[in-house]
């Protein structure tokens, strides 16, 4: 996975990071989805809404759509996306790019929402084995 970024940062003349480190030290246990609840539309989808922030893959915008929300992570590449409610404070996540929705047909990709006192406070990005925190900034 790192030869890649690796590839495209450099061609695209981005800052030099040490992608093999990174992936190593972001990737933790694979998360556990749960079996699907009953798609209860939370209430209120403006708890969700904000800026949240990874230390090394930046900002996740989240904002509300007519179905649910809509997201994108701004440094990723064809990162914006679709997610509608799966039960609690979870959302099915439905890229907008043909390449990622190819990449995640076998799995559904999930965002998990931490709310605290009626606002999110963090979101969890589950992308196949991989889970991201994003801690909310805005």
């Amino acid at each position: 996975m790192p030869l890649p970024y690796a590839l495209a940062a450099c061609l695209l003349g981005l800052k030099l990071r040490d992608w093999k480190a990174y992936f190593e030290s972001a990737t933790p246990t694979p998360a556990v989805v749960p079996a699907a609840e009953p798609a209860a539309v939370p209430t209120d989808l403006a708890v969700y809404v904000g800026s949240y922030a990874h230390p090394a893959d930046g900002a996740l915008q989240i904002q509300r759509a007519a179905s649910g929300l809509k997201g994108n992570m701004l440094r990723g590449y064809r990162m914006a996306f679709s997610a509608q409610p799966l039960g609690g404070h979870r959302f099915a996540m439905q890229f907008e790019s043909p390449e990622w929705r190819a990449l995640t047909s076998a799995e559904t990709p999930v965002l998990s929402f931490y709310v605290e006192q009626g606002c999110s406070v963090r979101a969890d990005w589950v992308v196949g084995p991989l889970t991201h925190e994003f801690v909310r900034i805005v």
